[in-house]
């Protein structure tokens, strides 16, 4: 949104005058992040090539394409553009509490609320205050109903997470922790509370990336199986917390270019997002659709048609979530999501087509046999021919192969 005037990087920059120029800092932003973008693409595309002389260096660019594209970009805005103004991290210039203080009492934020003061009185207390509601009783209850939002939000967020990670397609051997996870989860939250600071939630697409990195597949792109490991997690955040040693270093780095590599993990994890796959039929001819159950035995109106259904909710989600006035509604509308699904979608669909179109893989692959069953040929004794090969049904049959499985 660096196009838009109103945006507010510009209009803190406003006092510069002559020396600002919001286009230039908008172009220069844009470049910055799909720059980035496409660096971490084109580095991480060398795994499967043919140059260098090992599969070890090919290995450790991929591996290492978001932490070079970020650095060669960071220095490209600093040095061969010092004199255009860019938005950079606002991380502070010590290990304390941002909430700068206009007095003793700490109810004032400097300098929003005391522009006549040169510098603050000093920061907030480490650990929140909770008898302290600036005199207003009514808040706690107030804030009730907000507060349950959020949660709703917080317990969506955790779960779309786990049940994408312990998809079985991804083969996963460890098994579930769904209860264990979310204790962790609402302990931690907890200790947030107290410092002030925001609730941890699941983060979805570095969790997907996170997988598919620590993952071996096919030439098909299916998961073949997953490297599980604790460690990749302990030593990346144990970086994070490092970083606190290198703040004047992140200082450095500017914000579109941390924007772009959001892009490029939005980007790398859509190619396993079926809804994004099914979109993409809309503007393919449909004998050239891929090989998969849903299109195989599912017609393409009907495909078209679930497509549709899922875009109308995702647009009002989006709608609601960009709308101010009503954006404290989202993890309300996010929830609506689930009865429609449950409730809804089967008034609409077969259970055959959900089952194809939004089911586990063992459950489609148990009703694709059962569908191949029903179609071999019945012999003279009553038997089923094992071994003929049936052509591609022009109608389907889709109930009679739900009653067998």
């Amino acid at each position: 949104r660096y196009l838009d005037p109103k945006n507010s990087w510009h209009e803190d920059n406003e006092d510069l005058g002559a020396d600002y120029s919001m286009h230039e800092t908008a172009l220069l932003n844009i470049i910055l992040g799909l720059g980035t973008t496409a660096t971490i693409f084109f580095f991480r595309g060398f795994k499967e090539s043919g140059y260098f002389c090992n599969q070890d260096i090919r290995n450790s660019v991929h591996d290492f394409a978001v932490t070079v594209a970020v650095v060669v970009w960071a220095v490209i805005a600093n040095v061969g553009f010092p004199d255009i103004e860019v938005p950079g991290l606002n991380v502070p210039d010590k290990f304390e509490p941002t909430f700068a203080c206009c007095d003793s009492s700490c109810t004032t934020f400097w300098p929003d609320d005391c522009e006549d003061m040169t510098k603050p009185w000093g920061t907030r207390d480490w650990f929140a205050d909770f008898g302290d509601v600036n005199g207003k009783t009514w808040v706690p209850f107030m804030a009730a109903g907000p507060a349950l939002l959020s949660y709703i939000l917080f317990y969506l967020d955790n779960g779309i997470t786990w049940h994408l990670i312990y998809n079985p397609g991804n083969n996963l051997q460890h098994g579930e922790s769904y209860n264990w996870d979310l204790f962790l989860n609402g302990l931690c939250n907890m200790v947030n509370g107290f410092l002030g600071l925001p609730w941890l939630v699941a983060t979805t697409v570095p969790c997907i990336v996170h997988l598919n990195n620590l993952a071996e597949k096919d030439k098909d792109g299916n998961i073949i199986q997953v490297q599980e490991t604790r460690l990749t997690y302990f030593f990346s955040h144990l970086l994070v917390g490092l970083s606190l040693l290198f703040l004047n270093a992140l200082k450095q780095i500017p914000l579109p270019v941390l924007l772009g590599v959001f892009l490029f993990m939005g980007l790398s994890s859509m190619p396993g997002i079926q809804f994004w796959n099914r979109f993409l039929l809309f503007f393919q001819q449909p004998s050239k659709f891929p090989e998969k159950p849903f299109t195989k035995y599912v017609e393409t109106k009907r495909i078209h048609f679930y497509t549709i259904f899922q875009i109308v909710f995702f647009l009002g989600v989006f709608f609601v979530q960009n709308t101010a006035s009503i954006a404290i509604a989202f993890p309300f509308m996010t929830l609506l999501c689930i009865p429609a699904r449950l409730f809804l979608a089967p008034r609409i669909f077969e259970g055959w087509e959900l089952c194809l179109l939004d089911g586990y893989d063992e459950d489609i692959d148990e009703w694709v046999s059962a569908k191949e069953e029903s179609l071999r040929p019945i012999q003279e004794d009553g038997s089923v021919e094992q071994d003929s090969v049936t052509e591609r049904p022009t109608e389907m049959s889709g109930r009679d192969a739900e009653e067998n499985v």
